[in-house]
Order: structure tokens, then sequence, then C-alpha cells
């Protein structure tokens, strides 16, 4: 796990981390995890690399869905010029429509105790499937 560890640490000018797996570290390491890294519910605590991207991806989905439904476009803040403070305009301006008090969110808090609640409730739905 150090040598994964040391391998991502962040360096100015530096990109990434590469392991050239030559021990054999990655079976260690999931040995290692089998044993010591159980959940609370028993299973182990990592997961498929792909299913983890889905989950990412739908998640990603769902708040683009999120925003667009409240005439947010990602899209648009994504593609507004960093010159001139455009995209941090529409960062902000996206921020605020969001954060409306018609929404029932007075504060950036709200919303984020929103967001835990609604993920909170995704996790308990996932793990009765």
């Amino acid at each position: 796990m150090q040598t994964i560890a040391r391998a991502n640490r962040v360096f100015s000018g530096k990109h990434s981390g590469m392991i050239v797996d030559n021990a054999n570290v990655f079976a260690s390491l999931e040995r290692a995890l089998a044993i010591y890294a159980q959940g609370r519910d028993g299973n182990l605590a990592v997961r498929d690399q792909k299913a983890l991207v889905d989950e990412l991806r739908q998640a990603v989905a769902d708040a683009t869905a999120y925003c667009k439904a409240r005439g947010v476009d990602l899209a648009s803040i994504g593609s507004a010029s960093a010159e001139k403070f455009e995209r941090a305009q529409a960062v902000e301006d996206g921020a605020n429509v969001l954060l409306a008090p018609e929404c029932g969110l007075r504060s950036r808090t709200d919303s984020t105790r929103a967001c835990r609640a609604l993920t909170q409730r995704r996790l308990t739905k996932q793990r009765a499937a």
C-alpha cells in the first residue's frame, strides 16, 4: 500500500503516477484487504472499478438532469470562457438559481444537507436491492 501511496503523491508538475507491478503487489494488496478491510456489513470495502465508474456516470447524469430541470445548463457553464471571469460568473449564476429561496434552500448548508439526505436514501435503496 505504501508503494501505491507514494506513486500517487502529488508534486508540482506531476500529473500522475505509474506502478509497475513486478512483485505482484496488487495480489498481495487484495489478500491484505480481504483480511483487514471488511466493511460494516461484512463485505469487502473494495468494489469493482467498472461498477464504481457506472455509478459515477449515473450520479453525474442525475446531477445534470437536476440542474437542467431548474434551468441550469452545465454544458454551457463548462464551455463559457475562463477569460474575463465569464465562467466564474456562470457558476455563480447557476449556484444562485439552484439555491434560490423559492426552491426551499436558504443556503449552501441547506443544499449540502439535502444532497446528503438524497445520497443516504439512494445508498439505502441500493443496499436493499
